[in-house]
């Protein structure tokens, strides 16, 4: 994150292509129980991305980058349940639903 900071661009995008892959099972276990689908784990993964690139300059360097990071991926997981409200309506297709 530093050397991203520091306009380092390899480093950047090597930053955001590890903390895609470190995000999208804490992303999938947060919104699993809505029966998500692989778009949307991946929709709100990118949405956290695009956050913490929005952020970036407030993270404090002396401080842990990984809760910086998990602290904003909570608050945009929050804010998407948010917009499907507290009952969000989900087609039993989407479910592992017996008959």
């Amino acid at each position: 994150m530093r050397a991203a900071i520091g306009g380092n661009e390899t480093a950047y995008r090597k930053l955001l292509e590890d903390l895609s892959l470190i995000l999208r099972n804490p992303v999938r276990r947060e919104i699993g129980a809505l029966c998500a689908s692989d778009n949307d784990v991946e929709e709100l993964v990118q949405d956290i991305l695009l956050a913490i690139h929005r952020k970036r300059h407030t993270w404090d360097a002396s401080t842990s980058l990984t809760s910086w990071v998990m602290a904003v991926a909570r608050n945009r997981i929050i804010d998407n349940l948010r917009r499907q409200g507290r009952h969000p309506e989900v087609p039993l297709n989407l479910c592992d639903v017996e008959d």
